[in-house]
C-alpha cells in the first residue's frame, strides 16, 4: 500500500521528528510500530474493509486517524480519497499538528503520486 512507502526525505523528516518529540514523552514511529501487530508503514490498522482502510493511534496529545476510501468510478476507475482527522487533547497538540500538517501534506501526496505511478504501469 502506497502510505508504507516514504521518500527519503520523508523518512528523513520522520527520523528529526522523533528525536524532537522524545523529551515531551512522545511515542515515536519506532514505539508505535513495535507495540502493534497490524501495521501499514508505522500506522496501526484500525479497521479495514475491501473499500476502507483505517489508520491511527492515540497518544497523549493528540488522537490521529487517516481514513483511506476506495470509490469506484466506473468499470475501470477508481478515485483514492485521503482523509486526516486529528483530536487535539491539549496545547502541545495543537502546536504539535501546526507544525506537522505542511509535512504531512507533502507526505501523503507524494505516497498518492506513488501509486498513480505503480497503476499507470499495471495498465
Amino acid at each position: 500500500m502506497a502510505l508504507g512507502w516514504f521518500p527519503l526525505w520523508a523518512r528523513l523528516l520522520l527520523r528529526l521528528r522523533n528525536a524532537l518529540v522524545k523529551p515531551f514523552g512522545v511515542q515515536s514511529s519506532r514505539d508505535i510500530a513495535a507495540t502493534r501487530k497490524n501495521l501499514i508503514g508505522f500506522f496501526p490498522i484500525v479497521s479495514a474493509s475491501d473499500r476502507q482502510v483505517v489508520l491511527g493511534f492515540d497518544d497523549s496529545h493528540l488522537d490521529f486517524r487517516l481514513v483511506v476510501d476506495v470509490i469506484d468510478q466506473g468499470p475501470a476507475a477508481a478515485l483514492v480519497a485521503v482523509t486526516t482527522l486529528v483530536h487535539r487533547k491539549n496545547l502541545f497538540g495543537r502546536i504539535y499538528i501546526a507544525v506537522v500538517t505542511p509535512f504531512h501534506r507533502l507526505i501523503v501526496k507524494a505516497a498518492l503520486g506513488n501509486v498513480a505511478r505503480r497503476l499507470a504501469v499495471v495498465h
